[in-house]
Protein backbone atom coordinates (compact mmCIF):
# COMPACT_ATOMS: atom_id res chain seq x y z
CA UNK A 1 0.00 0.00 0.00
CA UNK A 2 1.25 3.48 -1.14
CA UNK A 3 2.15 6.15 2.17
CA UNK A 4 1.49 9.82 2.09
CA UNK A 5 4.49 11.62 2.34
CA UNK A 6 4.75 12.69 5.74
CA UNK A 7 3.72 16.46 6.05
CA UNK A 8 5.71 18.98 8.18
CA UNK A 9 4.41 19.18 11.85
CA UNK A 10 2.73 22.87 12.51
CA UNK A 11 2.33 24.21 15.55
CA UNK A 12 -0.84 25.88 16.92
CA UNK A 13 0.07 29.49 18.78
CA UNK A 14 -0.35 30.06 21.87
CA UNK A 15 -0.91 33.56 23.24
CA UNK A 16 2.43 32.70 25.14
CA UNK A 17 4.16 31.12 22.33
CA UNK A 18 3.49 33.96 20.41
CA UNK A 19 4.84 36.34 23.03
CA UNK A 20 8.26 34.34 22.82
CA UNK A 21 8.39 33.90 19.02
CA UNK A 22 8.12 37.97 18.91
CA UNK A 23 10.90 38.25 21.20
CA UNK A 24 12.82 36.62 19.18
CA UNK A 25 11.87 38.26 16.32
CA UNK A 26 12.95 41.60 18.27
CA UNK A 27 16.25 39.80 19.12
CA UNK A 28 16.79 39.08 15.00
CA UNK A 29 16.24 43.14 14.85
CA UNK A 30 19.15 43.68 17.39
CA UNK A 31 21.48 41.09 15.67
CA UNK A 32 20.94 43.42 12.90
CA UNK A 33 21.77 46.38 14.44
CA UNK A 34 24.87 44.93 15.67
CA UNK A 35 26.13 44.00 12.13
CA UNK A 36 25.67 40.44 12.30
CA UNK A 37 24.00 39.53 9.63
CA UNK A 38 23.39 35.92 9.57
CA UNK A 39 22.48 35.60 12.80
CA UNK A 40 20.09 38.53 12.37
CA UNK A 41 18.81 36.28 9.10
CA UNK A 42 19.10 33.09 11.55
CA UNK A 43 17.28 34.22 14.50
CA UNK A 44 14.04 35.79 12.08
CA UNK A 45 14.00 32.21 10.93
CA UNK A 46 14.45 29.85 14.05
CA UNK A 47 11.52 32.92 15.27
CA UNK A 48 9.02 31.36 12.99
CA UNK A 49 10.43 27.79 11.83
CA UNK A 50 6.96 25.38 11.84
CA UNK A 51 4.55 27.92 12.50
CA UNK A 52 1.80 28.42 10.30
CA UNK A 53 1.90 32.31 9.93
CA UNK A 54 -1.56 32.74 8.85
CA UNK A 55 -2.52 32.64 12.55
CA UNK A 56 -0.48 35.43 13.67
CA UNK A 57 -0.66 38.13 11.55
CA UNK A 58 1.43 40.17 14.26
CA UNK A 59 3.82 37.60 14.13
CA UNK A 60 3.64 37.72 10.76
CA UNK A 61 4.62 41.60 10.65
CA UNK A 62 7.52 41.29 13.07
CA UNK A 63 9.14 38.77 10.95
CA UNK A 64 9.16 40.53 7.85
CA UNK A 65 10.49 43.70 10.20
CA UNK A 66 13.01 41.33 11.36
CA UNK A 67 14.17 40.31 7.64
CA UNK A 68 13.74 43.82 6.11
CA UNK A 69 16.30 45.34 9.15
CA UNK A 70 18.58 42.06 8.22
CA UNK A 71 18.84 43.09 5.10
CA UNK A 72 18.64 46.85 5.25
CA UNK A 73 21.75 46.64 7.46
CA UNK A 74 23.58 44.09 4.88
CA UNK A 75 22.87 46.74 2.43
CA UNK A 76 20.93 44.45 -0.02
CA UNK A 77 17.99 47.50 -0.35
CA UNK A 78 16.01 45.18 -3.26
CA UNK A 79 15.14 42.20 -0.46
CA UNK A 80 15.01 44.78 2.20
CA UNK A 81 12.04 46.41 0.24
CA UNK A 82 10.64 42.89 -1.04
CA UNK A 83 10.39 41.85 2.76
CA UNK A 84 8.98 45.04 4.39
CA UNK A 85 6.64 45.44 0.97
CA UNK A 86 5.11 41.73 2.36
CA UNK A 87 3.68 43.52 5.89
CA UNK A 88 1.45 44.98 3.13
CA UNK A 89 -1.09 43.62 0.60
CA UNK A 90 -0.81 43.94 -3.35
CA UNK A 91 -4.19 45.16 -3.83
CA UNK A 92 -4.80 48.48 -5.50
CA UNK A 93 -5.58 50.02 -2.02
CA UNK A 94 -2.89 48.32 0.15
CA UNK A 95 -3.54 47.58 3.39
CA UNK A 96 -1.61 46.49 6.37
CA UNK A 97 -1.03 42.85 7.13
CA UNK A 98 -1.36 44.00 10.92
CA UNK A 99 -3.00 46.58 11.49
CA UNK A 100 -0.55 47.73 14.07
CA UNK A 101 2.82 45.81 13.37
CA UNK A 102 2.90 46.77 9.87
CA UNK A 103 2.32 50.40 10.03
CA UNK A 104 5.99 50.59 11.89
CA UNK A 105 8.07 49.44 8.81
CA UNK A 106 6.47 52.04 6.61
CA UNK A 107 9.37 54.33 7.35
CA UNK A 108 12.01 51.79 6.63
CA UNK A 109 10.10 50.90 3.95
CA UNK A 110 10.27 54.34 2.42
CA UNK A 111 14.53 53.89 2.92
CA UNK A 112 14.56 50.69 1.14
CA UNK A 113 12.51 52.15 -1.76
CA UNK A 114 14.73 55.09 -2.52
CA UNK A 115 17.91 52.99 -2.89
CA UNK A 116 16.09 49.48 -4.91
CA UNK A 117 13.90 52.34 -7.20
CA UNK A 118 10.39 51.41 -5.73
CA UNK A 119 10.23 54.85 -4.55
CA UNK A 120 6.48 55.28 -6.62
CA UNK A 121 5.53 51.74 -5.05
CA UNK A 122 6.57 52.57 -1.81
CA UNK A 123 4.13 56.54 -2.04
CA UNK A 124 0.99 54.04 -2.70
CA UNK A 125 1.71 52.10 0.02
CA UNK A 126 2.42 55.58 2.64
CA UNK A 127 -0.77 57.25 1.40
CA UNK A 128 -3.09 54.38 1.62
CA UNK A 129 -1.71 53.93 5.14
CA UNK A 130 -2.08 57.82 5.93
CA UNK A 131 -5.96 57.57 4.70
CA UNK A 132 -6.45 54.61 6.92
CA UNK A 133 -4.69 55.44 10.09
CA UNK A 134 -6.34 59.29 9.69
CA UNK A 135 -5.12 61.76 12.23
CA UNK A 136 -5.08 60.09 15.50
CA UNK A 137 -1.61 58.30 15.91
CA UNK A 138 1.00 58.19 18.50
CA UNK A 139 3.96 60.28 19.21
CA UNK A 140 6.02 57.11 17.72
CA UNK A 141 3.69 56.12 14.44
CA UNK A 142 3.90 59.99 13.54
CA UNK A 143 7.58 60.20 13.28
CA UNK A 144 7.31 57.03 11.07
CA UNK A 145 4.83 58.58 9.07
CA UNK A 146 6.84 61.54 9.31
CA UNK A 147 10.23 60.31 8.03
CA UNK A 148 8.50 58.67 5.34
CA UNK A 149 6.83 61.42 3.63
CA UNK A 150 10.47 62.79 4.48
CA UNK A 151 12.16 60.38 1.81
CA UNK A 152 9.15 59.71 -0.40
CA UNK A 153 7.07 62.89 -0.26
CA UNK A 154 7.90 66.55 -1.85
CA UNK A 155 11.30 67.44 -1.64
CA UNK A 156 10.13 71.35 -0.76
CA UNK A 157 8.36 69.62 2.43
CA UNK A 158 11.10 67.37 3.40
CA UNK A 159 12.69 69.39 5.82
CA UNK A 160 9.45 69.76 8.09
CA UNK A 161 9.01 66.11 8.27
CA UNK A 162 12.62 65.79 9.25
CA UNK A 163 12.04 68.57 11.93
CA UNK A 164 9.16 66.38 13.05
CA UNK A 165 10.67 62.86 12.82
CA UNK A 166 13.88 64.11 14.68
CA UNK A 167 11.08 65.46 17.65
CA UNK A 168 13.55 64.84 21.29
CA UNK A 169 10.11 63.48 22.21
CA UNK A 170 11.32 60.52 19.55
CA UNK A 171 14.36 59.93 21.25
CA UNK A 172 12.36 57.43 23.78
CA UNK A 173 12.93 55.32 20.43
CA UNK A 174 16.59 55.59 20.36
CA UNK A 175 17.17 53.41 17.25
CA UNK A 176 14.23 54.53 14.59
CA UNK A 177 15.40 58.98 16.25
CA UNK A 178 18.97 57.57 15.10
CA UNK A 179 17.97 56.75 11.84
CA UNK A 180 15.53 59.78 11.34
CA UNK A 181 18.48 62.09 12.49
CA UNK A 182 20.86 59.76 9.80
CA UNK A 183 18.50 60.17 7.49
CA UNK A 184 17.97 64.36 7.95
CA UNK A 185 21.72 64.65 7.42
CA UNK A 186 21.80 62.80 4.26
CA UNK A 187 18.71 64.71 2.99
CA UNK A 188 21.13 68.38 4.35
CA UNK A 189 24.31 67.29 2.89
CA UNK A 190 22.93 66.60 -0.32
CA UNK A 191 21.00 70.14 -0.59
CA UNK A 192 23.51 72.39 1.32
CA UNK A 193 26.64 70.32 -0.13
CA UNK A 194 29.07 68.43 1.48
CA UNK A 195 31.06 71.75 3.50
CA UNK A 196 29.10 74.33 3.43
CA UNK A 197 26.66 75.25 6.13
CA UNK A 198 28.72 72.36 7.87
CA UNK A 199 27.66 74.05 11.21
CA UNK A 200 23.98 73.62 10.59
CA UNK A 201 23.57 70.28 9.81
CA UNK A 202 25.96 68.93 12.37
CA UNK A 203 23.55 68.11 14.52
CA UNK A 204 21.81 65.35 12.86
CA UNK A 205 24.99 64.31 11.74
CA UNK A 206 26.54 63.35 15.61
CA UNK A 207 23.34 62.15 16.63
CA UNK A 208 22.78 59.49 13.82
CA UNK A 209 26.72 58.63 14.11
CA UNK A 210 26.43 58.47 17.97
CA UNK A 211 24.45 55.61 18.78
CA UNK A 212 25.55 52.85 18.23
CA UNK A 213 24.59 49.19 20.06
CA UNK A 214 28.62 48.60 20.00
CA UNK A 215 31.72 47.60 17.90
CA UNK A 216 31.09 46.39 14.27
CA UNK A 217 27.34 48.04 14.15
CA UNK A 218 26.40 49.00 10.86
CA UNK A 219 22.79 49.66 11.46
CA UNK A 220 22.83 52.50 10.37
CA UNK A 221 26.45 52.32 9.64
CA UNK A 222 29.24 54.90 11.02
CA UNK A 223 29.83 56.21 6.67
CA UNK A 224 26.67 55.71 5.58
CA UNK A 225 26.01 59.37 6.18
CA UNK A 226 29.33 59.97 3.97
CA UNK A 227 28.43 58.55 1.16
CA UNK A 228 24.55 58.13 0.90
CA UNK A 229 23.61 61.89 0.37
CA UNK A 230 24.48 60.87 -3.04
CA UNK A 231 21.30 59.26 -3.42
CA UNK A 232 19.03 62.73 -2.91
CA UNK A 233 18.89 65.10 -6.16
CA UNK A 234 20.47 68.39 -5.28
CA UNK A 235 18.11 70.89 -4.43
CA UNK A 236 18.13 73.95 -2.42
CA UNK A 237 16.34 73.82 0.52
CA UNK A 238 13.52 75.70 1.62
CA UNK A 239 14.06 77.47 4.79
CA UNK A 240 11.32 75.84 7.49
CA UNK A 241 9.43 78.43 9.60
CA UNK A 242 10.76 78.12 13.68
Amino acid sequence: MRRLPQQPAVQRLSPRGVACDRAGAEQAELRAAQGDHAAAHARASGAVRGLDLRKSHSLYGRYRQARGTAFLAEGDHQSAYEQLRRAFTRDFHPEPVHYHVSLYCLSDLAAAAVRAGQAADARVVLHAAERAMGASRSARLDAVVHRASALLGDPEEAEAHFRVATDPVTARWPFEHALAHLNFGEWLRAVEGPSRHALYSAPPWRSSNGWTPGPGSSAPPPNSARRAWRWYPPRRRKPCPA
